[in-house]
């Protein structure tokens, strides 16, 4: 009997599963957070689950800001909703494969021009800390101005109440708004492609004991097998 103890020990500690720490920006709006600052659940969490699941891991997943996520100091294993040309520090991580890909768009309750040079210094709504590689150099030569918030949902809410006319969104987001508030879709009037397409990828931090094949091979499985795509149109169709 003494040896039997021991043998269950041994069996349950190599049966147990890693446990990694995933984290995502407590501010994003619906349908990638349901409940901001609040919950994580929501399209995000469910494809983490889905990537946990595929790689046998288990992920603790957390809400942070934007600025603690993008910071040195903090340390986590991935963030799987981000992209090279955002990440401020992007040489301290490895870049998946894309999960997914999403267009940058300006929309407007006024008419748009036809290229971004034709702003002529008109305001639009951008989300603090945020970066706009494509709109960098409308920003620099004035053409036009951020007016940043914490959130897409602040944005919507001035764009509603016409207390600005232009901000940027991308093509998931703003049909996830249009179908479920009537109002916005009735008063945009036009939308303008920024960037064609841009990747959403994990960012695995280096050091990580996660590494970059194994979350490559699980987004591979999670897309071929469909999987992917069904979470994606359980909150809407792109």
């Amino acid at each position: 009997m003494k040896f039997i103890l021991p043998l269950l020990l041994s069996f349950n500690l190599s049966h147990a599963k890693e446990t990694y720490r995933a984290v995502t920006v407590s501010t994003l709006p619906a349908p990638l957070i349901l409940n901001s600052n609040i919950s994580t659940d929501g399209l995000v969490s469910d494809y983490l689950k889905a990537l946990a699941e595929e790689m046998n891991i288990d992920l603790k997943i957390e809400l942070l800001s934007r600025f603690r996520i993008d910071s040195k100091e903090e340390t986590y294993d991935l963030n799987c909703y981000s992209s090279y040309s955002w990440n401020y520090h992007p040489a301290d991580f490895s870049w998946s494969k894309p999960l997914f890909t999403k267009k940058e768009i300006i929309v407007g309750t006024k008419p748009l021009p036809a290229n971004l040079q034709e702003f002529s210094g008109e305001e639009i709504g951008t989300l603090t800390g945020y970066k706009y590689p494509a709109l960098d150099k409308t920003f620099r030569e004035n053409k036009l101005h951020r007016t940043d918030v914490e959130n897409e949902v602040q944005n919507f809410q001035k764009l509603i109440h016409d207390r600005i006319s232009f901000i940027v969104t991308d093509d998931m987001l703003i049909a996830y708004f249009k179908k479920n508030n009537p109002k916005v879709a009735k008063m945009i009037r036009n939308e303008f492609l920024v960037e064609s397409e841009y990747p959403i990828q994990c960012a695995i931090r280096k050091g990580s004991k996660l590494t970059i094949a194994r979350v490559n091979k699980a987004i591979e499985a999670l897309i071929t097998s469909g999987k992917m795509e069904r979470i994606l149109k359980s909150y809407i169709s792109f």
